[in-house]
């Protein structure tokens, strides 16, 4: 297996917001790295809060491609490859390149 190191002052962040009635029931945007080799690391996912307008930001990210969801509740196997698995298919993809801020608005909760 190789590593692929990248060093940056450069961070991305996403920033987002839930359609109604979405809005109101999200309490966690989770933000995943798509590459399912990358899930048994504790640097493949970031979380954020939800406030009541249904804005969340989640910044401190590395350019590469990740995925978007909003959940109701941090399920008890959070951070397994597993619930990345269950939420892959119907997550907001994402692609971030250096220093780089993206925006997406989220259509639905989803379960894992």
């Amino acid at each position: 297996m190789t590593a692929r190191v990248v060093l940056t002052t450069k961070v991305a962040s996403i920033t987002g917001s839930l359609a109604a009635p979405a809005a109101g029931a999200a309490k966690i945007a989770l933000v995943f790295a798509d590459d399912p080799i990358r899930w048994n690391s504790s640097l493949a996912f970031r979380m954020s809060g939800v406030d009541a307008e249904g804005r969340f930001e989640i910044g401190g990210l590395a350019p590469g491609r990740y995925r978007v969801a909003a959940l109701k509740q941090l399920p008890e196997d959070f951070g397994h490859p597993a619930l990345f698995e269950s939420l892959r298919p119907n997550a907001a993809l994402v692609e971030l390149e250096e220093g780089e801020t993206e925006t997406v608005e989220l259509s639905r909760l989803l379960s894992p």
